[in-house]
């Protein structure tokens, strides 16, 4: 840009709005990109996410006939156009800002943000009904445990062994014992969840 001058540069930026447009248009658009990217990366390098965006807005903000109306002095071109495009980034990165702090903020201007969390977000505790069945299963296991010795052994945390040398009986005679139990309670928990007639 710096071999056209400045008077000749916002010719061709006018020439955006009449047909045909400027052949070196697109290589003026380039050359204030290229500008306004190293600015960006120099001066404002918190900001380079949202430099594209910006950059785009500035490119088509640059070319309207109503703000190039603004620029009094023609050769103060880059100046303006290097504000434009400031301006521009700092309202995008404002608007953005403005977003992720409307969707940050839970409940209303009062509302304690924690409270707000815990009323909608789902329990992840069992359900009323589903405690009951859960205490209910429990008190018949613990019943049911009483009934047969070698299952109130075993429920202490004994050893197949040692429940044995209790009970007079093998290792192998205790196991077997406690997977017969183990399945007759499973049958009979079964029984317990099945829907009355």
């Amino acid at each position: 840009m710096s071999s056209t001058a400045p008077e000749e540069v916002v010719a061709i930026l006018r020439s955006a709005s009449t047909p045909p447009p400027d052949p070196r248009l697109d290589d003026v658009l380039e050359a204030f990109r290229s500008q306004w990217r190293r600015i960006a990366r120099r001066k404002c390098p918190g900001l380079l996410e949202d430099v594209d965006d910006a950059i785009q807005n500035a490119s088509l903000k640059l070319l309207l006939p109503r703000k190039l109306a603004t620029l009094k002095d023609p050769t103060r071109i880059e100046t303006w156009a290097r504000t434009l495009f400031l301006n521009t980034l700092l309202d995008l990165a404002a608007d953005r800002q403005r977003e992720f702090s409307r969707r940050a903020t839970l409940g209303g201007p009062g509302d304690d943000p924690e409270e707000f969390l815990r009323d909608r977000l789902p329990s992840t505790g069992p359900s009323l009904e589903e405690e009951v069945v859960h205490r209910e299963r429990a008190r018949f296991v613990i019943e049911w445990i009483k009934e047969f010795e070698i299952m109130q052994l075993k429920s202490r945390g004994l050893p197949d062994k040692e429940i044995a040398d209790l009970l007079g009986l093998t290792p192998n005679a205790v196991r077997q014992q406690l997977k017969r139990r183990r399945e007759d309670l499973k049958r009979a928990l079964g029984k317990l969840e099945e829907p009355d007639g």
